[in-house]
């Protein structure tokens, strides 16, 4: 239709922490088509997130059939096929995108395509995503802006000063896990001080966060009781946050709060480090986890650094 508005597409898959990681990139690919018809093509578990950065005029959550299933990724093809897009920012480049484009390219073959660039030795995400955008002649800085993202205090919420722990992680990879009595430690330390240790997590953490409890009784225990809303909110009045590498404090390290993430055996903190203006990360000098000790002054260095 005449007049209309350039229909645009843009893909990310991935975890949580990948949609935080993209929302500076997919802001901006909103102000460089500001007038265009802004499409989504996502998973759910970096749905809600982007869902609620209201970027997208449309979104597809994409169930990620195996290819070799009956009708496998039907729907996708069909939507890709009815978009009629003219521009697609892939930020996924996975095996299962190259296959979208490559069905695309025959029923859409002027689409223009913009992919994420094959990563780097040691080079991390957000400086991927960069390359990609600077190589689609999109306008830099892309920083983040996660204001549409915040929580009114709560009558659970803990009094200040409080410091917020993530024991969890990836179900996938339980090994990444710090252990759940070296929590407990610092649980100790912050209660010597006078801050709140306050437990944070999904319900598929309730089992680390009941390990923690076990060795620091009387931490206020909010797992399964926070969505993202709620995760922004405590983290903009956090005085710290320690966790694994996660989803959750990739968000609070976004958002400012003095955040340390634990690494160890088979953690790559050159590519997955949580990015902030106050975020840090440690990892042991050889194989293995981190000292309570070290971690508990190296939280308090940046909690106290300006």
């Amino acid at each position: 239709m005449s007049g209309a508005p350039p229909r645009i597409l843009a893909i990310k898959h991935g975890a949580l922490g990948d949609a935080v990681l993209a929302i500076g990139a997919l802001q901006a690919i909103r102000r460089h088509h500001a007038d265009a018809h802004l499409a989504l093509l996502t998973a759910a578990p970096a749905a809600e997130l982007l869902a609620a950065s209201c970027l997208f005029d449309e979104t597809l959550v994409d169930a990620r059939a195996a290819p070799s299933a009956p009708g496998a990724n039907a729907t996708v093809l069909a939507w890709l096929y009815r978009g009629a897009f003219r521009t697609v920012y892939d930020l996924q480049a996975s095996s299962r995108t190259r296959r979208y484009r490559q069905f695309l390219a025959v029923m859409r073959p002027r689409t223009v395509w913009h992919v994420l660039p094959a990563a780097r030795a040691g080079e991390h995400a957000a400086d991927r995503l960069a390359r990609c955008l600077a190589a689609a002649r999109i306008p830099g800085p892309w920083p983040a802006d996660f204001g549409f993202l915040d929580a009114a205090p709560e009558p659970f919420w803990p009094p200040a000063p409080f410091a917020l722990l993530l024991p969890g992680g990836s179900a996938r990879h339980p090994a990444k896990r710090w252990p759940p009595e070296r929590f407990g430690a610092i649980c100790h330390n912050l209660a010597d001080t006078g801050i709140m240790p306050v437990l944070l997590g999904t319900e598929a953490d309730r089992a680390a966060c009941d390990e923690v409890n076990a060795h620091a009784p009387g931490v206020l225990d909010l797992c399964g009781r926070t969505g993202l809303a709620t995760l922004a909110g405590l983290g903009r009045r956090a005085l710290a946050a320690l966790g694994n590498d996660s989803g959750p404090l990739h968000l609070l390290a976004q958002l400012g709060c003095p955040t340390l993430a634990i690494f160890g055996p088979g953690g790559d903190p050159a590519r997955s480090a949580p990015r902030g203006p106050r975020a840090a990360w440690i990892g042991a000098a050889e194989a293995g986890w981190p000292e309570p000790a070290d971690v508990w002054r190296r939280l308090t260095l940046i909690r106290q650094t300006a």
